[in-house]
């Protein structure tokens, strides 16, 4: 443990508790501005900041906690590539977001709204004629990767390994099956940077390959980390927060019937439920010694942003802890907070759209089919393990 740590703020957190938004409701019940996790499950030890404010603070400012190296990925191979542009920061990070930035606004995610609602539909044929279905695996996890490979231009027949890519890496407490995945995913990106540097297509990889920064084509280890983040920040997140949204109208029926009644009322509940159910941790490492409100944070420190805390916060939500689609301030921070801020929120959204569409208009009202198998999981994304739909 690190000796600048007073004893009086250590805690040991259960980062992997069934019920992890009870451990946002505890790290927000702390008096302290920081406590010190030594179970961090990335780190080994981190502090985590109790507060929304403290939180937007470390995160918008880049120079004194830096985003490199917060992933672990590439360090699990023994490599030393950074997820871009997630693990870097300014002034290079701009540079990088702007690379990708017109494939996610709101004009280019448009241009995808109608495949995206094609690979909705197609999923929704698969049980509407059943009496119910496993959310999760029938539609939450397949809408992203179909949505995802469109982007990218490569074929629908990847998409069952990569879901199995992505599920190993981020839920597995295994470094030997997470060291596995890395390696496969970076061996196919690989492979496909090579190809794509030949035969260039009409589409996003083949751009990032051939595109340049100050005059200089990207180097193979620039072009993997932006590549493997894309691949990472479209799956398993979204998968997460279309299960966390079709749980709670599953369980509310009275906002079921709303939403049906009246579609507009969609895009407030699909905020709202972003914010209720922030499911991303990120991380920081200062750069130098510094205080946050009397804590010693030293340089090299590990600071843990867990954003349900922040969207959770009675100081910037009245009644913080209801799920309410009418409230007023819809400020929250499920897609992170400053010049990290999720450049496929766009796209997140879009997907989120589709699937309310298809869901609400094509089945009956649908409600939790054995609400004891409807386990939450913590750990570095939170999320619903099963998900069992059932209708009339």
């Amino acid at each position: 443990m690190a000796d600048h740590v007073p004893a009086h703020l250590i805690r040991s957190l259960d980062w992997f508790a069934d019920e992890p938004f009870e451990l946002a409701s505890s790290i927000l019940s702390e008096e302290q501005p920081l406590v010190y996790t030594l179970c961090n499950p990335m780190f080994g030890q981190s502090w985590v900041p109790t507060r929304a404010d403290i939180m937007r603070r470390i995160a918008g400012n880049p120079a004194l906690f830096a985003s490199k190296g917060q992933s672990g990925f590439a360090e699990l191979i023994g490599e030393n590539w950074s997820l871009a542009p997630l693990e870097v920061d300014p002034p290079d990070h701009a540079k990088l977001r702007k690379l990708i930035s017109p494939w996610f606004s709101p004009a280019s995610v448009a241009k995808l709204g109608e495949k995206a609602k094609r690979h909705a539909s197609k999923l929704v044929d698969q049980f509407i004629d059943k009496k119910g279905c496993e959310f999760k695996t029938d539609f939450a996890e397949h809408l992203p990767v179909a949505i995802f490979l469109d982007l990218m231009g490569w074929p629908q027949d990847l998409a069952p390994m990569f879901r199995s890519w992505s599920s190993k890496l981020i839920h597995s407490d295994s470094a030997r099956v997470r060291a596995e995945c890395v390696r496969s995913i970076t061996n196919y990106l690989r492979d496909m940077i090579a190809a794509r540097r030949t035969a260039p297509q009409d589409d996003m990889t083949s751009s990032l390959v051939h595109s340049q920064i100050d005059g200089k084509e990207l180097s193979n280890d620039e072009l993997l980390g932006l590549l493997t983040l894309l691949f990472l920040g479209g799956l398993d997140s979204v998968t997460a927060a279309l299960t966390f949204q079709f749980y709670h109208l599953a369980r509310y029926p009275t906002l079921q019937r709303r939403l049906r009644a009246r579609p507009e009322d969609i895009p407030k509940a699909i905020e709202e439920m972003l914010r209720f159910n922030g499911q991303s941790v990120n991380s920081r490492r200062a750069t130098a010694d510094t205080e946050i409100e009397g804590v010693e944070i030293k340089k090299g420190d590990w600071i843990s942003l867990i954003w349900a805390v922040a969207n959770r916060d009675g100081r910037e939500h009245q009644n913080a802890d209801v799920l309410n689609i009418d409230r007023a301030n819809k400020r929250h921070m499920t897609f992170s907070f400053g010049p990290h801020f999720c450049i496929g929120h766009n796209l997140a959204r879009r997907e989120i759209q589709c699937a309310y569409d298809q869901m609400l208009t094509r089945l009956p009202p649908f409600r939790l089919g054995n609400p004891s198998t409807a386990r939450m999981h913590g750990g570095i994304t939170f999320g619903i393990d099963r998900l069992d739909l059932r209708w009339d």
